[in-house]
Protein backbone atom coordinates (compact mmCIF):
# COMPACT_ATOMS: atom_id res chain seq x y z
CA UNK A 1 0.00 0.00 0.00
CA UNK A 2 1.22 3.49 -0.89
CA UNK A 3 -0.02 6.47 1.16
CA UNK A 4 0.51 9.98 -0.24
CA UNK A 5 -0.14 12.89 2.11
CA UNK A 6 -0.34 16.65 1.60
CA UNK A 7 1.28 18.92 4.18
CA UNK A 8 -2.05 20.69 4.61
CA UNK A 9 -5.64 20.11 3.52
CA UNK A 10 -5.61 21.03 -0.17
CA UNK A 11 -9.15 19.87 -0.94
CA UNK A 12 -10.75 16.67 -2.16
CA UNK A 13 -10.17 17.54 -5.80
CA UNK A 14 -6.45 18.05 -5.27
CA UNK A 15 -6.22 14.77 -3.34
CA UNK A 16 -7.82 12.94 -6.26
CA UNK A 17 -5.54 14.62 -8.80
CA UNK A 18 -2.47 13.78 -6.75
CA UNK A 19 -3.53 10.14 -6.67
CA UNK A 20 -4.30 10.10 -10.40
CA UNK A 21 -0.94 11.68 -11.24
CA UNK A 22 0.98 9.17 -9.12
CA UNK A 23 -0.75 6.19 -10.73
CA UNK A 24 -0.30 7.55 -14.26
CA UNK A 25 3.40 8.22 -13.67
CA UNK A 26 4.40 5.15 -11.64
CA UNK A 27 1.91 2.47 -12.74
CA UNK A 28 1.73 2.64 -16.55
CA UNK A 29 0.18 -0.84 -16.73
CA UNK A 30 -3.01 0.38 -15.02
CA UNK A 31 -6.04 0.77 -17.32
CA UNK A 32 -8.40 2.46 -14.88
CA UNK A 33 -8.74 3.96 -11.39
CA UNK A 34 -11.41 3.46 -8.71
CA UNK A 35 -12.10 6.21 -6.18
CA UNK A 36 -14.02 5.80 -2.91
CA UNK A 37 -14.77 8.24 -0.08
CA UNK A 38 -13.05 7.72 3.25
CA UNK A 39 -16.10 8.50 5.42
CA UNK A 40 -17.57 4.99 5.35
CA UNK A 41 -20.28 5.75 2.77
CA UNK A 42 -19.10 3.03 0.40
CA UNK A 43 -19.14 -0.61 1.47
CA UNK A 44 -16.31 -2.97 0.42
CA UNK A 45 -18.94 -5.05 -1.41
CA UNK A 46 -19.95 -2.09 -3.60
CA UNK A 47 -16.33 -1.14 -4.30
CA UNK A 48 -15.63 -4.70 -5.44
CA UNK A 49 -18.78 -4.60 -7.58
CA UNK A 50 -17.62 -1.45 -9.37
CA UNK A 51 -14.28 -3.16 -10.00
CA UNK A 52 -16.04 -6.24 -11.34
CA UNK A 53 -18.24 -4.20 -13.68
CA UNK A 54 -15.23 -2.28 -15.00
CA UNK A 55 -13.54 -5.50 -16.11
CA UNK A 56 -16.25 -5.95 -18.76
CA UNK A 57 -15.38 -2.58 -20.31
CA UNK A 58 -12.96 -2.42 -23.22
CA UNK A 59 -9.77 -0.62 -22.20
CA UNK A 60 -9.85 1.33 -25.47
CA UNK A 61 -13.16 2.96 -24.49
CA UNK A 62 -13.14 6.21 -22.53
CA UNK A 63 -15.50 5.37 -19.66
CA UNK A 64 -16.85 6.39 -16.28
CA UNK A 65 -18.68 3.98 -13.95
CA UNK A 66 -20.55 5.55 -11.04
CA UNK A 67 -21.86 3.98 -7.85
CA UNK A 68 -25.35 5.51 -7.60
CA UNK A 69 -27.14 5.86 -4.26
CA UNK A 70 -30.94 5.73 -4.09
CA UNK A 71 -31.16 8.24 -1.17
CA UNK A 72 -33.89 6.19 0.45
CA UNK A 73 -34.20 5.39 4.15
CA UNK A 74 -32.37 7.40 6.81
CA UNK A 75 -30.61 10.06 4.76
CA UNK A 76 -29.78 13.61 5.97
CA UNK A 77 -32.27 16.09 4.52
CA UNK A 78 -29.51 18.39 3.25
CA UNK A 79 -28.05 15.48 1.26
CA UNK A 80 -31.42 14.60 -0.31
CA UNK A 81 -32.22 18.17 -1.30
CA UNK A 82 -28.69 19.01 -2.41
CA UNK A 83 -28.40 15.96 -4.64
CA UNK A 84 -31.86 16.52 -6.18
CA UNK A 85 -31.08 20.14 -7.06
CA UNK A 86 -27.67 19.25 -8.51
CA UNK A 87 -29.15 16.38 -10.52
CA UNK A 88 -31.79 18.62 -12.13
CA UNK A 89 -29.33 21.44 -12.89
CA UNK A 90 -26.84 18.97 -14.39
CA UNK A 91 -29.60 17.48 -16.57
CA UNK A 92 -30.72 20.95 -17.69
CA UNK A 93 -27.18 22.05 -18.57
CA UNK A 94 -25.89 18.86 -20.23
CA UNK A 95 -29.17 17.15 -21.24
CA UNK A 96 -27.79 14.09 -19.47
CA UNK A 97 -29.46 12.47 -16.47
CA UNK A 98 -27.12 11.38 -13.70
CA UNK A 99 -29.04 10.63 -10.52
CA UNK A 100 -26.12 10.89 -8.07
CA UNK A 101 -23.74 13.58 -9.28
CA UNK A 102 -21.84 13.75 -6.00
CA UNK A 103 -21.05 10.07 -5.53
CA UNK A 104 -17.41 9.47 -4.70
CA UNK A 105 -17.45 5.81 -5.78
CA UNK A 106 -16.30 5.93 -9.39
CA UNK A 107 -14.26 4.02 -11.92
CA UNK A 108 -12.41 6.18 -14.45
CA UNK A 109 -10.62 4.93 -17.53
CA UNK A 110 -7.00 6.02 -17.40
CA UNK A 111 -7.51 8.47 -20.29
CA UNK A 112 -10.33 10.27 -18.46
CA UNK A 113 -8.28 10.30 -15.25
CA UNK A 114 -5.38 11.90 -17.11
CA UNK A 115 -7.61 14.58 -18.63
CA UNK A 116 -9.11 15.24 -15.18
CA UNK A 117 -5.70 16.15 -13.75
CA UNK A 118 -5.75 19.29 -15.91
CA UNK A 119 -8.86 20.63 -14.12
CA UNK A 120 -7.75 23.43 -11.81
CA UNK A 121 -10.53 23.15 -9.21
CA UNK A 122 -9.34 21.54 -5.99
CA UNK A 123 -12.47 21.28 -3.84
CA UNK A 124 -15.67 19.24 -3.99
CA UNK A 125 -16.62 20.96 -7.25
CA UNK A 126 -13.81 18.98 -8.94
CA UNK A 127 -16.08 15.92 -9.12
CA UNK A 128 -18.80 17.95 -10.87
CA UNK A 129 -16.29 19.33 -13.36
CA UNK A 130 -15.08 15.78 -13.95
CA UNK A 131 -18.66 14.82 -14.93
CA UNK A 132 -18.94 17.80 -17.27
CA UNK A 133 -15.63 16.79 -18.83
CA UNK A 134 -16.86 13.19 -19.25
CA UNK A 135 -20.01 14.34 -21.07
CA UNK A 136 -18.01 16.69 -23.32
CA UNK A 137 -15.59 13.85 -24.13
CA UNK A 138 -18.54 11.55 -25.00
CA UNK A 139 -17.45 9.01 -22.41
CA UNK A 140 -19.46 5.85 -21.89
CA UNK A 141 -21.12 6.53 -18.52
CA UNK A 142 -22.65 3.67 -16.55
CA UNK A 143 -24.62 4.07 -13.33
CA UNK A 144 -24.59 1.14 -10.91
CA UNK A 145 -26.94 0.99 -7.91
CA UNK A 146 -25.14 0.84 -4.56
CA UNK A 147 -26.17 0.90 -0.92
CA UNK A 148 -26.94 4.28 0.66
CA UNK A 149 -24.89 4.60 3.87
CA UNK A 150 -24.74 7.60 6.21
CA UNK A 151 -22.92 7.12 9.49
CA UNK A 152 -23.96 9.38 12.40
CA UNK A 153 -25.91 11.68 10.07
CA UNK A 154 -22.74 12.15 7.96
CA UNK A 155 -21.17 14.24 10.72
CA UNK A 156 -17.63 13.32 9.63
CA UNK A 157 -18.06 15.03 6.24
CA UNK A 158 -16.06 18.22 5.59
CA UNK A 159 -18.59 19.36 2.98
CA UNK A 160 -19.78 22.91 3.68
CA UNK A 161 -23.39 23.14 2.40
CA UNK A 162 -23.19 26.85 1.53
CA UNK A 163 -19.61 27.41 0.42
CA UNK A 164 -19.14 24.16 -1.50
CA UNK A 165 -22.61 24.27 -3.08
CA UNK A 166 -21.88 27.75 -4.45
CA UNK A 167 -18.66 26.46 -6.02
CA UNK A 168 -20.49 23.51 -7.60
CA UNK A 169 -23.28 25.67 -9.06
CA UNK A 170 -20.75 28.25 -10.26
CA UNK A 171 -19.33 25.48 -12.46
CA UNK A 172 -22.73 25.06 -14.13
CA UNK A 173 -23.08 28.84 -14.53
CA UNK A 174 -19.72 29.06 -16.30
CA UNK A 175 -20.72 26.21 -18.58
CA UNK A 176 -24.09 27.68 -19.64
CA UNK A 177 -22.76 31.24 -19.75
CA UNK A 178 -20.22 30.33 -22.42
CA UNK A 179 -22.87 28.59 -24.54
CA UNK A 180 -25.20 31.58 -24.36
CA UNK A 181 -22.47 34.13 -25.08
CA UNK A 182 -21.23 32.01 -28.02
CA UNK A 183 -24.71 32.08 -29.55
CA UNK A 184 -24.93 35.87 -29.09
CA UNK A 185 -21.50 36.38 -30.69
CA UNK A 186 -22.51 34.19 -33.64
CA UNK A 187 -25.76 36.08 -34.20
CA UNK A 188 -24.19 39.55 -33.80
CA UNK A 189 -21.24 38.80 -36.10
CA UNK A 190 -23.58 37.33 -38.70
CA UNK A 191 -25.56 40.59 -38.70
CA UNK A 192 -22.47 42.85 -38.86
CA UNK A 193 -20.73 40.89 -41.64
CA UNK A 194 -23.98 40.75 -43.60
CA UNK A 195 -24.32 44.55 -43.35
CA UNK A 196 -20.76 45.17 -44.53
CA UNK A 197 -20.44 42.51 -47.26
CA UNK A 198 -24.02 41.67 -48.25
CA UNK A 199 -22.79 38.06 -48.55
CA UNK A 200 -24.81 35.41 -46.73
CA UNK A 201 -22.09 32.77 -47.18
CA UNK A 202 -19.34 35.00 -45.72
CA UNK A 203 -21.63 35.98 -42.84
CA UNK A 204 -22.31 32.36 -41.92
CA UNK A 205 -18.69 31.22 -42.20
CA UNK A 206 -17.05 34.16 -40.38
CA UNK A 207 -19.63 34.24 -37.57
CA UNK A 208 -19.46 30.47 -37.01
CA UNK A 209 -15.66 30.35 -37.18
CA UNK A 210 -15.16 33.09 -34.58
CA UNK A 211 -17.94 31.93 -32.22
CA UNK A 212 -16.76 28.30 -32.42
CA UNK A 213 -13.17 29.29 -31.59
CA UNK A 214 -14.41 31.41 -28.71
CA UNK A 215 -16.56 28.56 -27.38
CA UNK A 216 -13.74 26.02 -27.55
CA UNK A 217 -11.08 28.23 -25.96
CA UNK A 218 -13.34 29.53 -23.20
CA UNK A 219 -14.67 26.05 -22.38
CA UNK A 220 -11.13 24.75 -21.89
CA UNK A 221 -9.82 27.73 -19.96
CA UNK A 222 -12.83 28.83 -17.91
CA UNK A 223 -15.03 25.77 -17.47
CA UNK A 224 -12.31 23.14 -17.19
CA UNK A 225 -9.41 25.59 -16.79
CA UNK A 226 -7.24 23.34 -18.91
CA UNK A 227 -4.23 24.18 -21.07
CA UNK A 228 -3.84 20.58 -22.22
CA UNK A 229 -3.88 20.05 -25.99
CA UNK A 230 -6.18 17.26 -27.10
CA UNK A 231 -6.03 16.86 -30.88
CA UNK A 232 -8.79 14.23 -30.94
CA UNK A 233 -11.10 16.65 -29.14
CA UNK A 234 -10.16 19.46 -31.55
CA UNK A 235 -10.88 17.29 -34.59
CA UNK A 236 -14.29 16.24 -33.21
CA UNK A 237 -15.10 19.84 -32.35
CA UNK A 238 -14.20 21.05 -35.86
CA UNK A 239 -16.37 18.33 -37.42
CA UNK A 240 -19.28 19.34 -35.18
CA UNK A 241 -18.80 23.02 -36.03
CA UNK A 242 -18.81 22.25 -39.76
CA UNK A 243 -21.95 20.13 -39.41
CA UNK A 244 -23.74 22.90 -37.50
CA UNK A 245 -22.60 25.50 -40.03
CA UNK A 246 -23.97 23.52 -42.99
CA UNK A 247 -27.19 22.68 -41.13
CA UNK A 248 -27.73 26.31 -40.11
CA UNK A 249 -27.15 27.55 -43.65
CA UNK A 250 -29.52 24.98 -45.11
CA UNK A 251 -32.32 25.67 -42.64
CA UNK A 252 -31.93 29.44 -42.95
CA UNK A 253 -32.10 29.35 -46.75
CA UNK A 254 -35.16 27.10 -46.58
CA UNK A 255 -36.90 29.52 -44.24
CA UNK A 256 -35.98 32.47 -46.49
CA UNK A 257 -37.64 30.65 -49.40
CA UNK A 258 -40.75 30.46 -47.23
CA UNK A 259 -40.82 34.25 -47.10
CA UNK A 260 -39.13 34.84 -43.72
CA UNK A 261 -36.56 37.65 -43.47
CA UNK A 262 -32.95 36.53 -43.19
CA UNK A 263 -32.34 37.59 -39.56
CA UNK A 264 -35.53 35.94 -38.34
CA UNK A 265 -34.72 32.88 -40.45
CA UNK A 266 -31.27 32.66 -38.89
CA UNK A 267 -32.73 32.90 -35.37
CA UNK A 268 -35.40 30.26 -36.02
CA UNK A 269 -32.84 27.92 -37.62
CA UNK A 270 -30.55 28.11 -34.59
CA UNK A 271 -33.49 27.42 -32.25
CA UNK A 272 -34.54 24.41 -34.34
CA UNK A 273 -30.98 23.05 -34.30
CA UNK A 274 -30.86 23.43 -30.53
CA UNK A 275 -34.13 21.54 -30.12
CA UNK A 276 -32.96 18.84 -32.55
CA UNK A 277 -29.69 18.34 -30.67
CA UNK A 278 -31.63 18.12 -27.41
CA UNK A 279 -33.93 15.41 -28.79
CA UNK A 280 -31.04 13.46 -30.33
CA UNK A 281 -29.13 13.46 -27.05
CA UNK A 282 -32.28 12.36 -25.23
CA UNK A 283 -32.74 9.48 -27.71
CA UNK A 284 -29.17 8.24 -27.42
CA UNK A 285 -28.81 8.85 -23.69
CA UNK A 286 -29.68 5.21 -22.99
CA UNK A 287 -26.76 3.97 -25.06
CA UNK A 288 -24.33 6.37 -23.41
CA UNK A 289 -25.59 6.19 -19.83
CA UNK A 290 -26.62 2.78 -18.53
CA UNK A 291 -28.02 1.80 -15.18
CA UNK A 292 -27.88 -1.68 -13.66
Amino acid sequence: MKVIAHKSNSGKGQALKTGFSYIIEHLPQVNGIITADADGQHSPRDIIRILSESKHQSHSVNSLFMGTRSFSGKVPLRSKIGNLITEKIFQLVTRTRITDTQTGLRYLSIDLAQKSTSIESNGYEFETEMLLLATCENCTIKQIDIETIYIDDNSSSHFNPLRDSIKIYWTFLRFTGISISSALIDYLLFYLVLLSTDSTLKSFVIARLISACYNYIMSKRIVFKSEEKSYNTIVRYIMLAIFLLVSSMGLTKLLILCGISIMYAKFIAECLLFIASFLVQKFFVFSQIQRT
